[in-house]
Order: C-alpha cells, then sequence, then structure tokens
C-alpha cells in the first residue's frame, strides 16, 4: 500500500516536460549510506514541490529520515 502510494505521489508531482533520464541517473548515482531526497517535499503541509532534478538531492539516510516532511 505504502509503496503505490509513493509511486502515485512521485507521478503525479512529475511535469509531462520534464527529462525522465535525468532523475533517473540522479538515483543511480547516489552514494553509498545516503538516500535521494526531495528538497521541497512533494506531499508538504504547505507547499508541494516537484519531481524534478532540480528538486533533489543527497542526503545520509539518518538525516533524511530525521527531515520527514518538513522543509
Amino acid at each position: 500500500y505504502y509503496y503505490a502510494k509513493r509511486q502515485l505521489q512521485l507521478a503525479l508531482a512529475t511535469p509531462k516536460w520534464v527529462n525522465i533520464e535525468e532523475i533517473s541517473n540522479f538515483y543511480a548515482n547516489r552514494p553509498e549510506g545516503y538516500e535521494v531526497d526531495h528538497i521541497e517535499p512533494i506531499n508538504g503541509e504547505l507547499a508541494c514541490g516537484l519531481h524534478v532534478p532540480w528538486n533533489l538531492q543527497y542526503l545520509p539516510k539518518s538525516q533524511n529520515r530525521a527531515k520527514s516532511n518538513k522543509s
């Protein structure tokens, strides 16, 4: 359920004009021990970010989990 919900959120936050290959490469080049994080959360309370390359960053797993949906 949670995986399907997350996939739907990503699909809805991904504009049709975005370069999907660029996003895929960002995920593929993730350093060991890091996770891909949305700088502006795609399901934030006050604002919702897009699933685009310039809204992605690498964060250590512990930092990303502590961040939650706070922007």
